[in-house]
């Protein structure tokens, strides 16, 4: 079946698929809400804890002051500094609970706020991971795409000897 379109129509449906694609994702970009792409979205301080706050809040107020869940928005309202950039949580931090914030996010970073101390707060690490599947499925893709024009064409070369083949042997028996 593919034999039957011509270079120039297969070249124009690759463009309007590129074409379409590039649309798609940036329209699912702009539609999609924040929380979906791996942001936390601010949970008002009104709200009560989620679950996994309940195993710090049994530990002592001195043992976990960077979080707090009453310092837990200190950045929405206080000027901050980042104390320390973001990071990949420790296997240690996850396993223990010592750090809520690794149960929402893998990546953390502790930050300043002017009156309330140092807390953690999540950071975009799980965005950059996303980032970059994206960017190795769009690799594998473009090279599934050379590979397959390759074959494709290959499988023309061969045709096409196949049929010279055929109208020779056709001119020499009626000569």
């Amino acid at each position: 079946m593919i034999e039957l379109c011509s270079r120039r129509r297969m070249i124009a449906a690759i463009i309007v698929l590129v074409c379409v694609s590039i649309i798609i994702v940036l329209l699912e970009n702009i539609l999609t809400p924040d929380g979906v792409h791996g942001r936390r979205v601010a949970v008002s301080s009104e709200a009560p804890p989620p679950p996994a706050h309940n195993l710090s809040s049994a530990l002592p107020a001195t043992a976990l002051p960077e979080s707090a869940p009453s310092q837990r928005h200190c950045w929405e309202s206080q000027t901050f500094t980042v104390a320390r950039p973001c990071r990949r949580c420790t296997g240690f931090e996850k396993a223990s609970g010592s750090v809520p914030e690794c149960a929402h996010s893998d990546y953390i970073e502790l930050l300043n706020c002017e009156k309330d101390g140092k807390v953690y707060r999540g950071c975009g690490g799980a965005r950059d991971r996303g980032q970059r599947q994206f960017w190795l499925l769009e690799l594998i893709s473009l090279c599934s795409a050379l590979v397959s024009g390759g074959a494709v064409i290959v499988r023309q070369r061969q045709l096409e000897r196949t049929a010279l083949g055929k109208i020779q042997r056709q001119l020499a028996a009626q000569v």
